[in-house]
């Protein structure tokens, strides 16, 4: 159940990589073919393009969707490099070279959140005050906690990419300490095969120099299917209500945060 995306970074130099090689072959073809037919030349790069991804995302869309953004941006910067050689006006590579690069930074990363979060989101009201979660000496409900927002992140201990965000929740963590209208902590979905309790959990975590609170729970615990926590890590914030009005990754819910917390 660890996060099973490419992560946005290494998406994004794929992306670099893979853009740039077809530019510079449709630019190679032109040079090494200049008395050839340019639509015949534009016709079989774009055919070898599309020749895999086609069918690939037909048979396979659920589970190739997560990187479509990737394929569209590869296919932005040849349509970008045809229409600069067609037209010669440096007004289109220019428009075309800020496109793309909204399409390979924050596009991926609204596309894979959406993916991997959005798509999985029903527009019902979901509350989670009755849910148990498990603490060092006790079991108690969510609804104990007491804060305007209340900022769970539930990670594995086989999940390299949830281990890798500590800094980041930790920082988070303490940027609120002092103040009693958010409340941050970490969830841990412990593994019964392993024989994982919520020792280990807190094991890890300060292993990795981090003090947030940590709390955990058995993958059967009602707050995953309430919550349709299918990948890790995953962010949800809940009101004073216990609603949840976030879900998705650390990222995201940052800027959500943010949002909230300045319209208090």
């Amino acid at each position: 159940m660890c996060l099973s995306m490419i992560g946005t970074y290494s998406l994004g130099w794929k992306t670099i990589i893979e853009s740039t090689a077809f530019v510079v072959f449709t630019l190679w073809m032109l040079k090494k073919h200049p008395q050839s037919n340019r639509k015949l030349i534009y016709t079989a790069i774009l055919a070898g393009l599309v020749f895999f991804e086609i069918p690939i995302r037909i048979l396979h869309f659920e589970s190739t969707s997560f990187n479509l953004m990737h394929s569209l941006c590869i296919l932005w910067a040849f349509t970008i490099i045809v229409l600069y050689c067609e037209y010669k006006r440096m007004i289109i590579p220019i428009l075309g070279c800020l496109i793309w690069l909204f399409g390979m930074t924050e596009g991926i990363a609204r596309w894979q959140e959406y993916v991997n979060f959005k798509r999985h989101t029903t527009k019902e009201i979901v509350n989670v005050a009755d849910c148990h979660v498990q603490d060092t000496n006790r079991t108690f409900p969510l609804g104990e906690l007491k804060a305007d927002y209340i900022v769970l992140n539930f990670w594995a201990s086989h999940c390299t990419a949830c281990i890798n965000e500590f800094p980041e929740i930790q920082e988070l963590s303490e940027m609120f300490q002092q103040d009693s209208t958010v409340f941050v902590a970490s969830i841990f979905v412990t593994n019964k095969k392993r024989n994982e309790t919520i020792d280990t959990g807190k094991r890890i975590v300060e292993k990795k120099e981090c003090s947030f609170p940590v709390f955990s729970i058995a993958i059967e615990n009602p707050l995953i299917a309430r919550t349709q926590v299918i990948l890790y890590p995953t962010v949800i914030i809940l009101d004073k209500s216990y609603n949840v009005v976030f879900k998705g990754s650390l990222k995201f819910a940052k800027r959500k945060l943010n949002l909230l917390t300045t319209r208090k």
